[in-house]
């Protein structure tokens, strides 16, 4: 993979772990700490499930059959479809749920689960263990800065609404 396609891939990643960090951002009682281990989290993950799915792509290649890019789609679709009936049903828990202990892993695991399938599917061509480390690296390095960026761009919107209603 070229480093061109290695960034698209890097920000489509990370667009999941970006919408749960602007959720997560706009909760006054997440205090900074907790922000920064859920985006440390996040990019951790996406760049263990990038590798691991990778690794598990080019094991499964190479000793049981070719992978068909159609079963990445297909598993992705199920993914999604599954993630938007959690999302429509009505649930009324506490907002201090991010707050309870291991939410940080949970929520490292739920928003990388696409990297895993994309490394599984796409990426399991790289025979060089280096190479694949250092891809993988760009992709959680793309995800440990692309929330951050968002949460100053949403922290810059509230002080220019909060500065409208001044005025």
């Amino acid at each position: 993979m070229n480093l061109k396609d290695l960034i698209i891939v890097g920000i489509a990643l990370a667009m999941d772990a970006v919408g749960v960090t602007v959720s997560i951002g706009v909760n006054p009682k997440v205090i900074r700490r907790n922000k920064i281990a859920f985006i440390m989290s996040f990019a951790i993950f996406q760049f263990l499930f990038f590798f691991l799915g990778g690794i598990g792509g080019h094991l499964f290649e190479k000793y049981i059959t070719t992978i068909p890019n159609m079963v990445g789609g297909i598993a992705i679709a199920i993914v999604g479809i599954l993630m938007i009936k959690e999302g429509v049903e009505d649930t009324e828990e506490d907002e201090t749920l991010l707050l309870k202990k291991g939410m940080v892993l949970i929520l490292g695991v739920s928003v990388s689960i696409d990297a895993f399938v994309v490394g599984f599917t796409g990426f399991n061509y790289i025979s060089n263990a280096l190479m694949m480390i250092g891809d993988c690296s760009i992709v959680g390095f793309i995800t440990a800065v692309g929330p951050p960026d968002c949460a100053m761009i949403q922290f810059a919107i509230k002080i220019r609404s909060f500065k409208v209603q001044i005025n």
